[in-house]
């Protein structure tokens, strides 16, 4: 497996980093639910990094849970139940 390296805006330069499975509550029209998204953390510093595609994924993610909270009438159970696929951001960029 390749080690997932980008630049870590704490360190100042290009680091390796570890993707993982956080909680956020969002109030969506005035109901607060609690979501399961990705983030990624440097292993330097162990600070949060913006990775390309992450925010588009996490949006999907969030969507998701959301759809499927609202046709069961409550907040999302377990996120863990949820048929999420691994973020498929090791794409390079156009430079």
């Amino acid at each position: 497996m390749r080690e997932r390296k980008d630049f870590c805006t704490e360190c100042r330069r290009e680091t390796s980093y570890t993707l993982k499975k956080i909680k956020i509550n969002q109030t969506i029209r005035d109901k607060e639910y609690t979501f399961e998204i990705t983030a990624a953390f440097c292993n330097e510093c162990g600070g949060e990094m913006g990775i390309p595609g992450l925010l588009d994924y996490n949006i999907k993610e969030i969507d998701a849970q959301y759809r499927k909270a609202e046709r069961a009438g409550e907040q999302p159970s377990d996120p863990q139940e949820e048929d999420a696929c691994t973020p498929n951001i090791d794409k390079k960029r156009n430079s």
